[in-house]
């Protein structure tokens, strides 16, 4: 990882994410040392989805469909699949509607209407969900997209 930054810093191309795995929680120490601090601890995540499951037993289904290779992933859909021109829904209206495609809501991208990828919006799991938004379904790059979890 340090290598990895090192190419980053001599091609001007800071600000990307490295993300690494970290085996020994001690080594989170050293990393905080050095502009390397995007990591996740493997073994605590599946520590922390073990004691999940040993408290209810039915969240493990869940974890195993989101791990598995065969389970769900996460997509960004558009969202003319969802509503009609000139729309307007709250959270959950869409949630139900996607629902109905067994998709399930997390968030979504509002665009604006610009092409330009640094004036999205993205939300997860936003405070407000009961007031209706009006959503912009467009082609790409225009239209607002809804992140899902999904088979497909």
């Amino acid at each position: 990882m340090l290598l990895l930054r090192s190419i980053q810093l001599v091609r001007g191309t800071e600000g990307g994410v490295l993300v690494s795995e970290i085996l020994d929680p001690r080594t989170i120490e050293v990393m905080s040392l050095t502009k390397c601090s995007d990591s996740v601890v493997g073994n605590k995540l599946v520590s922390m989805m073990l004691a999940q499951i040993s408290e209810a037993r039915d969240i493990g289904y869940v974890i195993e469909d989101l791990f598995s290779a065969e389970g769900c992933e996460m997509h960004c859909k558009d969202v003319r699949m969802f509503c009609a021109p000139d729309e307007t829904l709250s959270f959950w209206d869409l949630v139900g509607r996607c629902q109905q495609r067994n998709m399930t809501l997390m968030g979504w991208i509002r665009k604006d209407e610009s092409p330009d990828s640094a004036k999205w919006v993205a939300e997860i799991n936003p405070a407000d969900k009961d007031t209706r938004l009006p959503w912009v379904g467009r082609q790409a790059p225009y239209g607002d997209l809804l992140i899902v979890i999904s088979l497909d």
